[in-house]
């Protein structure tokens, strides 16, 4: 969520874990087009589609010169080929997980027109780990923290890889969604490097996202297994809290591309845009 490439190459002490993967293809020059995913349906659909999706559309000014928007009547095409169909007709497996509510930006329409096999949002995990029981120190705004869902997303990878069956498994945080960020319980005792929200909820996200890196690379699977990160898209710009907002926005995408039998950290300066993601 928002993962803008400034915060690694800006604010290096908060990626650390990002900073340090191996095995790597970092691609570090890809950005967000003008239009058609700027927005985190936009973003999915754009990468797994190779086509953007314009979910928003702009009605009119309003009295303060701002743009309001509504949401389109656009459908989801049954007759688009996307990643995960691909996949799926390939014999993969495949699953979508978010630590937020499904149904937000019609995500859940685009999962069943892409015959995803399962789907787990904030409501489904709490219902998974806790009975069904919401306890406040792991939900916030947007959905369940990040730290609860990364744990389910392990398990299911798990149970995907025990099943000697290919598998394609997406997953979404939104640990760093605006204004300020959310920070999981397992990121109370973090040494922050930043007093600011935001960069406090990168760090955090840095820190889960290695951790869970690390387990499938120290796991009887990591031969068999290729991890991408990437953004869906940048944080928006002039909506958090950040000193560096016009920094930030003109920044990229980070897409990366983690396996065992990369050698070493590969950068490659090729430039290209979210519609790119999939087919590389």
């Amino acid at each position: 969520e928002s993962y803008t490439r400034n915060f690694i190459t800006d604010y290096p002490e908060t990626s650390s874990n990002i900073n340090s993967f191996d095995n790597t293809i970092d691609f570090t020059n890809f950005y967000q087009p003008i239009g058609g995913a700027i927005v985190t349906i936009e973003g999915i659909h754009a990468s797994e589609c190779g086509l953007p999706f314009s979910f928003f559309k702009h009605d009119k000014y309003d009295k303060e010169g701002n743009f309001s928007y509504k949401t389109t009547g656009i459908k989801f095409s049954k007759d688009m080929l996307c990643v995960s169909r691909l996949l799926k007709e390939k014999g993969y497996y495949t699953s979508f997980m978010k630590s937020g509510f499904l149904q937000f930006q019609r995500l859940n329409e685009f999962l069943e027109v892409q015959e995803f096999d399962e789907a787990k949002g904030d409501r489904e995990i709490v219902a998974i780990r806790n009975g069904g029981i919401v306890k406040k120190e792991l939900v916030n705004q947007w959905g369940v923290n990040d730290d609860e869902m990364f744990d389910e997303a392990y398990k299911d990878f798990e149970r995907f890889s025990k099943n000697g069956k290919p598998f394609y498994q997406v997953i979404l945080n939104i640990g760093m969604h605006i204004p300020g960020g959310y920070l999981s319980k397992s990121c109370e005792n973090l040494n922050y490097a930043n007093e600011m929200d935001m960069l406090q909820a990168v760090q955090c996200t840095d820190y889960l996202l290695g951790e869970f890196v690390n387990k499938i690379r120290k796991s009887p699977w990591s031969k068999n297994t290729i991890i991408v990160i990437q953004s869906d898209h940048r944080m928006p710009n002039g909506l958090t809290k950040l000193k560096n907002d016009e920094r930030l926005n003109s920044g990229g995408l980070v897409f990366m591309i983690l396996d065992d039998d990369i050698k070493g950290r590969i950068e490659n300066n090729a430039t290209g845009v979210t519609m790119d993601i999939g087919t590389t």
